[in-house]
Parts: structure tokens; sequence; C-alpha cells
């Protein structure tokens, strides 16, 4: 609340509050009290409100001036101390440098940093922060405007020709729109990965949601043409898959404008647009694009909504996406030079289709666990459980601790020595090929045994030892479904070991915010729905971690684990 008034003299701010408290609320007595010389009119003889505030904007900004000198470099430091911490970096950090060009600088240390940044100042920031102010500079400008109240005072217009789209055009735009991008010339057609294939013939429908909300300070034009870029720059948005003898992914040429085909709504129910999208997507998932997007304006800001089916989007590239998305719209110049997903499939083929995995260590000792089977829980509700988590462990460490800490209890509870197990890793480095730029489902299942009676350690050396294979390559899954869903007897017998045997399947999330839990534990619900309706054959976890804690969920589960967990 601001509080202008007109008088030959200033006057005490107390004076006024103690005059305007014995008529108002104490929520309606203005923070500020400015002093002029006449109240501004406008043409209709009114008050001009666009006149007084930029009277007050003026006003501020000498108050911040007289701050900033202060607050400024204070602020700066305490980021980058709070930075150092988060990633346990004790250099110096350049403050016109990128978080993401830190060691150990990615989606998973920044979400840590948001949270601590929150905690230390007192401020709510968005989970696409650092995405908009990758650098300690850019990070102190938008804190100390945050702390000050400053965007409090700053009305931005939403002004656009479109008008909203009725649900039914959805889909005729989604066609419009692949036609558009896949009608130009055939660049390359290659086989696709093993994961697509088996995707496709279980029938298998998964999606990935990125949400990123965009300040209304950048207007549509430079939104469209960044999704334009981010469309050219990335192959698998400019491909479709196509069924011959197998599976097919086809890439079309990077000629086209999708300026008019941008869906804009206003304040709409996000979740009925997106089932509605993530329909269409089940229907048209042959030859047509395999993602849609679209915009939604609401009074503080513009949410771009993109939903991605899981043939070309693991987890991991939400946060490839996203830093992408950012650097074209921030006009950051990227390197050409990347390799491509076609690039990654090839390497993957060539590594396991001639090896011989029957020989292999891993797979000999998977063939040493019996099957073991279990009744499942009924209830609608979600089993939880969780621990807490040694703080500065290391990726693969924490992976490890945490997966260990679940198999332990399930193996005590179950009364089972030997577990088969699997987990989900995300590598991206093979042959001097680096795909850490890249968006496409590049995740691994790794496939491993647990024993409760190894001694010490002995779990932690295999596994470590294991994960450095799977992280040159190694995936015999590719072996096992590169005719899917045909397959010989070599194959089948491997899938009992690196599939069928597999007991828990374990998902880790990685690190969440508060804020994200709930949208998290809906989704879950939903997929506990689901897999309600199949008779059980794993117990599926997923993990996840909120500052020292680790948060577990049981989506199937053996009614034994539920006596003791509830």
């Amino acid at each position: 609340m601001i509080c202008f008034y007109i008088s030959n003299k200033e006057i005490e701010s107390t004076k006024i509050k103690n005059l305007l408290k014995k008529y108002l609320n104490e929520y309606m007595i203005p923070e500020f009290y400015i002093k002029l010389d006449q109240i501004p009119l406008n043409n209709n003889n009114k008050t001009d409100i666009k006149s007084l505030k930029d009277i007050f904007e003026k006003y501020y900004m000498q108050i911040l001036e007289i701050k900033n000198n202060i607050s400024d470099n204070i602020i700066k430091q305490k980021i980058k101390s709070i930075i150092k911490t988060t990633l346990s970096y004790e250099s110096d950090i350049p403050e016109d440098l990128s978080f993401f060009m830190l060691p150990g600088g990615d989606s998973l240390s920044s979400i840590r940093l948001i949270t601590n940044l929150e905690k230390e100042f007192g401020i709510n920031l968005s989970d696409d922060f650092i995405y908009l102010y990758p650098t300690i500079n850019s990070m102190g400008k938008y804190i100390e405007k945050a702390i000050n109240k400053s965007n409090h005072y700053n009305n931005y217009l939403i002004s656009t020709t479109k008008e909203n789209i009725s649900e039914e055009s959805i889909e005729e735009k989604y066609k419009i729109l692949s036609q558009k991008i896949l009608s130009g010339n055939f660049i390359k057609k290659y086989e696709t990965h093993y994961l697509q294939k088996v995707y496709f013939f279980d029938n298998f429908n998964s999606f990935i949601h990125i949400n990123i909300d965009i300040p209304l300070t950048y207007n549509l034009s430079k939104i469209t043409k960044a999704l334009n870029e981010l469309i050219r720059k990335h192959e698998l948005l400019r491909s479709k898959i196509i069924q011959e003898d197998t599976l097919y992914f086809v890439e079309h040429n990077k000629n086209f404008d999708i300026s008019e085909d941008i869906l804009i709504f206003k304040n709409i129910n996000e979740e009925k647009i997106n089932e509605k999208i993530e329909d269409i997507l089940k229907r048209y998932r042959l030859n047509n694009l395999l993602y849609r997007f679209y915009i939604n304006y609401t009074e503080t800001h513009m949410r771009l909504n993109m939903i991605f089916s899981h043939h070309i989007m693991d987890q991991k590239s939400v946060h490839i996406l996203k830093q992408s998305f950012f650097d074209i719209l921030n006009d950051k110049i990227e390197n050409k030079n990347r390799p491509h997903f076609s690039d990654f499939v090839k390497i993957i083929k060539e590594k396991n289709n001639n090896y011989n995995f029957l020989l292999d260590e891993y797979t000999k000792e998977l063939f040493e666990v019996e099957k073991h089977s279990f009744v499942p829980y009924t209830d609608d509700e979600i089993l939880i459980d969780s621990f807490k988590i040694i703080n500065n462990l290391k990726n693969n460490e924490r992976i490890i601790f945490i997966v260990k800490m679940i198999l332990s209890k399930i193996s005590k509870i179950m009364g089972i020595d030997d577990i088969i197990a699997s987990t989900i890793m995300n590598y991206r480095n093979f042959n001097n090929k680096d795909f850490s730029k890249n968006i496409g489902d590049y995740h691994t299942s790794v496939v491993f045994k647990y024993s409760n009676n190894w001694t010490e350690n002995v779990f932690e050396q295999k596994f470590l030892k294991l994960l450095k294979r799977y992280e040159n390559g190694y995936q015999p899954q590719q072996y096992i479904f590169k005719d899917y869903p045909e397959m010989n007897e070599l194959q089948k017998k491997m899938e009992v070991a690196y599939d069928l045997n597999v007991l828990v399947s374990i998902n880790y999330l990685g690190e969440i915010r508060q804020i994200e839990k709930k949208e998290i534990i809906n989704k879950l619900k939903k997929t506990r729905n689901t897999l309600k309706a199949f008779p059980a054959k794993k117990i599926y976890i997923t993990a996840f971690t909120e500052e020292e804690n680790c948060f577990v969920y049981y989506l199937t589960a053996p009614e034994k684990l539920k006596e003791v967990l509830l």
C-alpha cells in the first residue's frame, strides 16, 4: 500500500500511520508515504494512476540505490558461499560463470541450491530459477529485488492477438503441426533403440511433462522463436517412428515456422488439457510428432507446458531441454558439433550384439538366484517408508546407499537372502562421444544381485564395478530385445535373468523440493492404480530425497511389507 499526500511540508510517516489506524484495519495501513505538490490528473480530470506509479518507481529506485551499495556485495557473497556448500566446492567462483559449468552443477544439485537459497533469504523461487539466472551476478540481482519486493510494483499486461482455443481443435492443430515439421526433406532413417520397441509392442504409454514458468517480461514472439530454434536443434523433435520390418526413426529437415501453431490458453485447467494431449499422442504414435506443447497465461507469468512420449524423452532429458530452451531464449551460442541419437543407438548395438553374455560373471550370478513371487497388498494407499541419508554423498555413492537400505529391509522382512533387483541409471558418454546435451531416452536399467549374506562392503564393491561396465556401454538388454517382439531361445533365457526374475525395481528420482512433493505423489497414485490391475511380478519402488531424508514409495509390495510399514 502506498500513500500519496499533499502538504506544504514533509510529515513524519508515523503521524499519518497513527491517524489512519483510527479508521483502518492493520492490513490496510500503507507501507510507503510520498509527499506531492498536487495529485496528477488524466484527460478526464480523474486521478492519473499511471503517473502515480511512475512517481513511486522513481522514489523506490532512489531507496534501492542507497541500499544497493551495501546489500549487493553481501547478497552475492552469501550466494557464492551457498553454492560452495551445495557442491562441496572449495575454489573461488567467478561471478559471471554459469552454475552448470561448475563440477557437480547439474539438475540434482540445482534443486538443492534453490532450497538452500530459499532458506537463507526467506523467499520463494521457481524450479527454473537457476536456468533463468545461472550466474552469481544474475542470481544476486533477482534475489535483491525479491527481498525488497520491488517485483510487487511491476505490472506487465498480457497482450496477444491469439484467442483461447477450444479442446476440440487441439487434435486438428496437432496434425497440422506434425505435417509442417515432418513434411520437409528426408535426412536419415535408422532403427530405433531397443527401448522404443519394448514400449511400442508392449503398448507401454508413458509421458514426460515439462513445465517452464516464464516471466511476462518475455514477449510471445521471443518464446516462439526460441521454440522454433529448439526443434531445429534437437533431431528427435523433428523425427517420427515408422513401422516396417521393425521400428525406425525418420528425421526430417529444419525448414519450418511454427509461429501460427502454438496453442495459447488463459487460466485453463492444465490437467484436463494434458489428458487430452496424452490421448492424442497414444493414438498417433506412428508417423507423427511424439510431443506437443502449449502456453497458459496467468496474471503473473506464462507457463510453457510440454508433453513428450517416453519414446524420445527420459527424466534426465528434462534438465537438458530446459537448459537448452533458456540458452536459446537468452541468445547463448551453442556448440553445433554434437553427436546424434542415431550415433548412440549404433554404439550400443556394436558393443552388445556379439557379446557372449552367458559367460559373463554378472549373468552367471543372476542365474543362481531363484525366482520369488509374492501376494500383493490391494489397498489404494501407497506404502511409504523413509530413512536418513548421509550428507555429501556423490551421485553413485548416494544411489548405492539408497538401494542397499531398501533391499536390506525387503530381504529381512520377506526372509529372502538373495534378490535380483534393478535400478535406472543414465549414461551419456560413450566412445568419446558426449550425449550430455542431447534429449532422448538414454536410460539404462542396471540389473544386479543383492545378497544379505555378503560381508561388509562386498555389495558396494560389486555394484561400483558393475556400474563402470554400464558406463562403457554394457547393456545386456540390447541383445535380449534387439529383435523384439521376436526372440530366439538364447534371448528368452537371458530375459528370465534380466527381466522376468527381477523381484525389485527401484527408480530414484533424485533431489526434490517440498513444493514438488504433492504433484509427484499424485502421479505415483495414478501409477499405483494402473499397476493394481496387473498380476504381481515385481516390487515397484519410486524413491526421492528431500534434504537429509529419503522417501520410499512402494507402488506394489507384498502383504508382509504392508504389515511392517503400517
